[in-house]
């Protein structure tokens, strides 16, 4: 087991990136998702090579344990970007890509060492079984979305896990403008930040804005302040409603502003 369970650390992230090892596979490997399923490793090749070529998948690993005597459990999340994105000139409005997140079983052949299952299941989902309605939905809404979040910087992070209208996301460090709601409306507290932002700092500079606007539930609020590592080096606010910290990043959950 220990021997598989380093296989798919070292083989199985790298899946579309054309470094998956052909010689692991049973003729007939039986693979399913919500919107696909074959029953021959041929159809499995297939799959993985459309993804590979024409939505260019970045994948990440998230998590490998075993989840019986000849299965293992692999949690990730990827991202597709269509390639004909590259031609589309209604690209301002419309960039579709496709963000998934989710969990695979894998299953052996003991006699053999081979794999011989791979079973996909989608955490936006609660039809996991083939066909899903549910599922080509969901693909569908992330295709047909014609409107894309304003071009912004944001810390950078990782998508965990992806749901039908949020995500949980988990960021790095980051340095952060912060104002506490405490004492005024969330939207008072919003505008004190905005205006930090559009000059009042001991050098009358205007930043960037960046995106999402955080929300704790002890009731902080903060923007990411881009291009600064240290509290020394952003400029000072003149509102002392205003603070400046190192964020130590965490896991979060992010939607859509409605």
């Amino acid at each position: 087991m220990q021997e598989h369970l380093d296989l798919v650390r070292s083989d199985f992230q790298y899946v579309f990136k054309d470094i998956m090892d052909l010689e692991h596979f049973e003729e007939r490997m039986f693979f399913s998702d919500p919107i696909s399923k074959f029953t021959f490793f041929r159809g499995y090749q297939f799959n993985v090579q459309f993804l590979r070529y024409f939505l260019a998948p970045i994948y990440e690993l998230h998590e490998v344990r075993q989840a019986g005597e000849n299965a293992i459990l692999v949690k990730w999340s990827w991202t597709m970007n269509f390639w004909w994105n590259r031609y589309n000139p209604f690209k301002f409005i419309w960039d579709p890509r496709l963000v998934f997140s989710g969990f695979t079983v894998l299953g052996f052949n003991p006699d053999t060492g081979k794999w011989n299952k791979h079973i996909d299941g989608w955490d936006c989902l609660e039809d996991q079984e083939f066909f899903s309605i549910e599922g080509f939905a969901f693909v569908l809404r992330q295709m047909l979305q014609v409107s894309k979040p304003p071009n912004r910087l944001t810390p950078e992070f990782c998508i965990l896990k992806k749901y039908k209208d949020w995500e949980i996301r988990r960021y790095k460090p980051f340095l952060v403008a912060e104002v506490s709601a405490d004492a005024a409306s969330e939207t008072e507290a919003e505008e004190t930040l905005r205006e930090y932002l559009r000059g009042q700092n001991s050098l009358d500079l205007a930043l960037e804005r960046t995106t999402p606007l955080f929300r704790e539930s002890s009731g902080e609020l903060y923007f990411m302040l881009p291009g600064y590592q240290e509290v020394e080096e952003a400029p000072s606010p003149t509102n002392k409603a205003v603070k400046l910290r190192m964020h130590p990043g965490g896991w979060f959950a992010a939607g859509r502003e409605q």
